[in-house]
């Protein structure tokens, strides 16, 4: 008996966030056997000269509105220095961080919905945001939460589209364990990677 049929454009978000969870396992991986006191470097001048409180701004900004800067670079730069040793509370903060970020764009986007501002920042990606909210709705913001989909992109549109609050927070709060999920890959890819092969 086949279970339940899944959606194309989920199946194919599901496949590409593993694919990129698999590839940047690799690519850390080889990073790490083959960069590591370049790594250790990079790592100690990033917190010396920008400080892990101006990285965490970034990824409110990241997340809050667009950016191309991943908030993955941010959790590759915790696990390779010394703030590894806090993971625990860092990233899971990170995580909430990337949430409440998420829902300032939600609440931006209700707010600028129909100003030129929201136009000209979010022209090129509206349609397609306004196709994944209307067609999934709140699980839209899970799957930009836990997948390749932008999460800004979800949290605005859904805005800009007048969702109701509560069914953008509880999945903008998947940021979390996705920050878990992502952070642990790249912290133990190098064990991860010896392990297999």
């Amino acid at each position: 008996m086949n279970g339940p049929a899944v959606d194309p454009f989920v199946r194919r978000k599901i496949l590409g966030a593993l694919l990129s969870l698999v590839t940047m396992l690799g690519m850390v991986a080889v990073a790490s056997i083959y960069f590591r006191e370049e790594l250790q470097a990079f790592t100690q001048w990033t917190f010396a000269e920008i400080g892990l409180g101006a990285l965490a701004v970034l990824l409110f900004i990241s997340d809050a509105v667009f950016s191309p800067i991943p908030p993955d670079a941010i959790l590759f730069l915790v696990a390779k220095s010394h703030y590894h040793e806090h993971w625990v509370v860092i990233v899971p903060a990170l995580g909430a961080l990337s949430s409440v970020a998420g829902c300032v764009g939600y609440f931006a986007g209700r707010r600028l919905a129909h100003t030129r501002l929201s136009q000209v920042l979010f022209s090129r990606f509206k349609r397609k945001g306004t196709a994944i909210i209307h067609r999934y709705g709140a699980w839209g913001i899970a799957l930009g939460a836990l997948t390749p989909v932008p999460f800004s992109l979800t949290c605005w549109t859904a805005g800009m589209l007048e969702m109701p609050a509560r069914r953008v927070v509880w999945p903008s709060l998947l940021r979390i364990p996705r920050f878990i999920v992502y952070y642990l890959a790249m912290a133990y890819a190098e064990d991860i990677v010896r392990g297999v092969f």
